[in-house]
C-alpha cells in the first residue's frame, strides 16, 4: 500500500463518517425543531382555550348583571310610583291641614317651652 492509496482510504473514513455524524446531527435537529413547535402549538391552545373559559365567565357575568339591571329598573319604577301617590296624599293631607284651624306638629312644638334647669337635673 502506498502512501496515497491510504490518503484514499482515510479521506474515504473521515467522508463518511462525517456524513453520518451530520447526517445525525440533522435528524436530531429536525427531530428537535418538530417538537419545539409541538410545544408551541400546544402552549398556545393552552392560551387560547383559557382565553375562551375567561370570555365564557365574563359572559355569563354579564347576563347576570343585565338581569340585575333589569330587575333594578322594574323596583326603581314602582318606587317612583309608590312616592308619586305618597306625595300626591302628603299635598291633599297638608291641604286638609291648612283648612282647617287645627295647629300642626310645628306649632305645638313651637308652643311648647322647656326650662332650661329641668332639663340639666
Amino acid at each position: 500500500m502506498t502512501a496515497e492509496d491510504i490518503s484514499i482510504i482515510v479521506g474515504a473514513a473521515v467522508t463518511i463518517l462525517s456524513g453520518s455524524k451530520l447526517w445525525d446531527y440533522l435528524r436530531r435537529r429536525r427531530l428537535q425543531l418538530a417538537r419545539d413547535k409541538a410545544t408551541d402549538r400546544k402552549e398556545t391552545h393552552l392560551y387560547r382555550d383559557d382565553l375562551r373559559d375567561r370570555v365564557k365567565e365574563l359572559e355569563s357575568k354579564l347576563e347576570e348583571a343585565q338581569k340585575k339591571i333589569t330587575e333594578l329598573a322594574s323596583q326603581c319604577s314602582a318606587l317612583k310610583a309608590k312616592v308619586e301617590i305618597l306625595e300626591a296624599l302628603n299635598a291633599d293631607y297638608k291641604s286638609r291641614l291648612a283648612s282647617q284651624d287645627t295647629p300642626t306638629l310645628q306649632t305645638a312644638l313651637d308652643s311648647l317651652s322647656f326650662d332650661e334647669d329641668s332639663e340639666q337635673g
